[in-house]
This record gives structure tokens, C-alpha cells and sequence, in this order.
């Protein structure tokens, strides 16, 4: 039996966390969450979150999600126009 010898291929994600009050400073978490467990249930991971300083001084959320590309997928083993 020939086994396989193929690379794995992601694709990756990046997406702002929901903010919440007058001056859109706090982190809303129930939309968050349910923003990350919807991704969650059609194959996203999350694999790094970070907060990022403005200019301005305010912050935002960043999360960053991948997720396994291949047959399930068609198609979009070749996202960006990269290609073995």
C-alpha cells in the first residue's frame, strides 16, 4: 500500500473582536464568542489573539484563525494563485 506523502495547506483568517459602549473601548464578549464558535463549527481554529494600539490609543482585539485546506474544499487549494 503507497502512502501518501502530501503536505497539509491552510488558509488563514484575521478578524477584529466585537466592541461594545459609547466609545466602542470594551471588548463584547457574548458577540465575540459567538462570532468565534460559529467559525469554530465550519472548521476555523483559533491560533493566536493579541491586542493592537492605534495611533489613536484605543485598542482593538485581533484574532487570528486558520483552518486545513483539502477535498472537502475544492477549489480553494489553490487561494492566491499558489499551487505545487
Amino acid at each position: 500500500m503507497e502512502k501518501a506523502n502530501r503536505t497539509k495547506k491552510f488558509e488563514y483568517k484575521i478578524i477584529t473582536g466585537t466592541t461594545k459602549g459609547m466609545a466602542k473601548m470594551n471588548l463584547d464578549l457574548e458577540s465575540t464568542e459567538q462570532v468565534l464558535t460559529g467559525l469554530g463549527l465550519i472548521g476555523w481554529e483559533l491560533i493566536n489573539s493579541y491586542i493592537y494600539t492605534k495611533s489613536s490609543g484605543l485598542a482593538e482585539h485581533i484574532f487570528v484563525l486558520k483552518r486545513e485546506l483539502g477535498p472537502d474544499r475544492p477549489g480553494e487549494d489553490s487561494a492566491f494563485g499558489f499551487v505545487e
